[in-house]
């Protein structure tokens, strides 16, 4: 089969032609129809050591929209000819940037009700942000929610899924470029962090009592600048990095809480998380179906295309989701930011 393959050698991908893989007792063969990028699929770059997948035809790609064409022996919910959708596990490498790929079956969720493309841009980006402020940041409508990133995949879902949650003030952070897009999304006041005082502007919005709760989808200074505009008790959550809480210049009297997300890490950390993983998706999946959450898919690739597409992520060029169709013919596909 066709594949995308990782070299831990150059920290290079390529397109390749390598064995289809075989599913387990209880995993389910996958024939892909479209698998989105995400940031961790370069990264795993600075993963390899911890994984010794990556020694050997690693295939990355975590978020798959496809059709089962084998199950193993202990699979029992599932058959060949369902459709599924499934955010994967990074450690096992045999992920949807090719023709076939594999997946543990008590993960998957039924296909929801629109195409393949809109379907695959929506686990690892839209299941985090949802369980950043759900699971972890537990918002209200009385919150002032502060987004970095928001013009990204998990930044766009979650200017959208705090609307959908009734958050009144959602302050989304990106370039000027991009405002139009994250206030299209639903933001209510959008910084460009290019041209404007971050800080300032937040605490101008919060009359200078700060941001109660704030997702960071960015890491680094940007992260420890909004850890200064965070307000009495306020929460932040990290997708990026775990928080250098060295930063909070308030420790004592801030009362500040600090989380950090990996999605994926909840794949073989007990049945319990691997529930409630499957449970964030039908729920997001769900919206995605009634029509109250937008995909944010903005440009859809062919395979061969996926070594330049990583390499615009990695230099954070990179507006929405970008998904790759196993299609004859995706760049027929247009879709408007």
């Amino acid at each position: 089969m066709q594949a995308i393959v990782f070299d831990p050698k150059t920290n290079n991908f390529s397109l390749q032609e390598i064995p289809k893989p075989k599913p387990g007792k209880d995993d389910v063969l996958v024939k892909v129809e479209a698998c989105a990028l995400n940031p961790v699929d370069f990264k795993i770059a600075y993963l390899k050591d911890m994984i010794p997948a990556t020694a050997n035809n690693y295939v990355a790609g975590l978020d798959v929209s496809g059709t089962i064409v084998e199950v193993g022996d202990a699979v029992e919910d599932w058959k060949t000819g369902d459709r599924v959708l499934y955010h994967g596990d990074l450690q096992r490498g045999m992920g949807g940037l090719a023709e076939f790929a594999v997946h543990k079956s008590a993960t998957l969720l039924r296909h929801p009700a629109v195409n393949a493309d809109d379907a695959a841009a929506t686990p690892c980006a839209g299941w985090t942000a949802y369980r950043c402020l759900v699971d972890k940041l537990r918002v209200n409508e009385d919150d002032v929610l502060v987004i970095s990133g928001a013009s990204g995949g998990v930044g766009g879902f979650a200017v959208q899924l705090a609307n959908i949650l009734g958050v009144k003030t959602i302050v989304g952070i990106c370039s000027a470029k991009n405002i139009p897009y994250v206030m299209s999304l639903g933001a209510t006041h959008v910084i460009d962090y290019k041209s404007q005082d971050v800080g300032k502007e937040i605490m101008a919005i919060t009359d200078g009592k700060g941001a109660s709760k704030v997702l960071d989808a960015v890491g680094g200074k940007s992260c420890e600048d909004l850890i200064q505009v965070m307000g009495f008790d306020a929460e932040l959550v990290s997708i990026v990095q775990p928080v250098n809480i060295s930063a909070d210049k308030n420790p004592v009297f801030g009362g500040h809480s600090f989380h950090h997300l990996g999605l994926g890490a909840a794949h073989g950390s007990g049945p319990q998380h691997e529930a409630r993983l499957a449970e964030v998706g039908k729920q997001v999946t769900q919206y995605l179906a009634d029509g109250k959450l937008r995909s944010c898919l903005t440009k859809v690739i062919g395979l061969k295309d996926v070594p330049s597409a990583l390499q615009q992520m990695m230099a954070q060029r990179t507006v929405g989701k970008v998904v790759v169709s196993m299609s004859q013919n995706p760049s027929k596909k247009h879709y408007k930011k």
